[in-house]
């Protein structure tokens, strides 16, 4: 026989640190009961979220990693090119920290869009620092550097006018998209020019053709 009994708590309840002793107290005394709510289901929810997404990020990293050494065919080259975005998310959580800001199930979604977006920056930066060395890197970094500041600005606007939103877990998105792709874009204007001075060879770098080629002859 299935019994189910409803039981209303004062407001305030849940937040309540005595709550989740009152839960575990109420599985031990019961362990066939199951105890079933709103606030129980947002939480798991955010904990299988929270799981989920670290496991997902790991796994974007790993495909973005592959496909830029595809590209570079360069340990050394695709490591520089994604340490913009991982001090961003490094920044960002501390940032977070420092402002009080948790992690929840939406706002840790937004790590693996800033893996998507913000390596772009450092990857565009590098291949033109490449195509003219250290001779040609100033005037190089000049060209792409305002495609790199009106890609970032244009992003920010975009994910940012989230932190308007009137539901808080949109403005913790819109707040951390904000802070990774601004210190994304940030760091590749900066730290990646000085490294690449001191690494890039004087004249260009020849950029090995797609593996996915016509042929085999390195023909689009």
């Amino acid at each position: 026989m299935l019994s189910v009994s409803y039981l209303r708590v004062q407001p305030g309840f849940w937040t309540d640190p005595k709550a989740k002793a009152f839960m575990g107290d109420l599985q031990k005394t019961a362990p066939d009961i199951q105890a079933t709510g709103p606030k129980l289901v947002l939480e798991e929810l955010e904990n299988l979220m929270a799981s989920e997404a670290w496991s997902i990020l790991f796994i974007g990293l790993a495909g973005v990693f592959v496909l830029i050494y595809l590209g570079f065919r360069s340990w050394q080259y695709t490591l520089i090119s994604l340490l913009p975005v991982i001090m961003a998310s490094v920044w960002t959580l501390g940032f977070m920290g420092f402002l009080g800001m948790d992690l929840n199930f939406m706002n840790v979604v937004v790590f693996t869009m800033v893996l998507g977006v913000g390596v772009d920056y450092g990857v565009h930066i590098l291949f033109r620092g490449m195509e003219g060395g250290r001779e040609g890197l100033e005037t190089g970094l000049t060209e792409v550097g305002k495609g790199v500041v009106l890609a970032a600005l244009t992003t920010l606007v975009g994910f940012g006018s989230l932190v308007f939103s009137g539901y808080p877990g949109l403005r913790s998105m819109g707040a951390v998209a904000l802070m990774g792709i601004g210190f994304s874009a940030l760091i590749s204007l900066t730290l990646l020019p000085v490294l690449m001075q001191r690494l890039l060879p004087k004249k260009s770098v020849k950029i090995p053709p797609p593996p996915l080629s016509k042929g085999g002859k390195g023909e689009w």
